[in-house]
């Protein structure tokens, strides 16, 4: 498995990537601990690697995603339409991530699950991604936790 350092610049290129061309959400780093967020999106995945990409997104950056994905208007967006973008954006975060890790791999993905409020948010961990990303948009957290196979 690589080392969690490699995988966190891997995870931040893939969040990275996929916010600008699908959302145009350009987010970065942000030294806030543990900010407050208003939703989550995760999804597990399985393969030459086990684990779980989990999203947090504040209601601001939620709202422009939807905006710019689905071309509405603020008044127009629905509580599905929030859900099933930030499913759509952890499914897609997550499938770039382990294309990076692996090209050659086949992962299983669970079905994305979406969340309002988020669960406890894991900001520091010794086995674990974290990042607080922030833009003109909003605040979009990043947790990922990679298993050895077998857990």
């Amino acid at each position: 498995m690589e080392n969690l350092d490699t995988m966190k610049e891997m995870v931040e290129a893939s969040i990275f990537e996929v916010f600008e061309k699908m959302f145009y959400l350009f987010l970065e780093p942000d030294g806030v601990e543990c900010p407050d967020y208003d939703a989550e999106a995760h999804v597990s995945f399985s393969g030459s690697m086990n684990g779980k990409l989990r999203l947090l997104l504040s209601e601001k950056a939620t709202k422009v995603m939807v905006k710019n994905m689905l071309n509405l208007e603020e008044g127009d967006i629905t509580d599905g339409d929030i859900e099933d973008c930030l499913k759509e954006a952890v499914n897609m975060a997550c499938g770039n991530f382990l294309a990076k890790m692996d090209d050659t791999g086949r992962f299983a993905l669970s079905i994305s699950a979406f969340l309002k409020p988020p669960e406890s948010v894991l900001c520091r961990s010794d086995d674990t991604i974290s990042l607080n990303l922030t833009s003109d948009d909003g605040e979009v957290g990043v947790i990922m936790q990679v298993f050895p196979n077998g857990t």
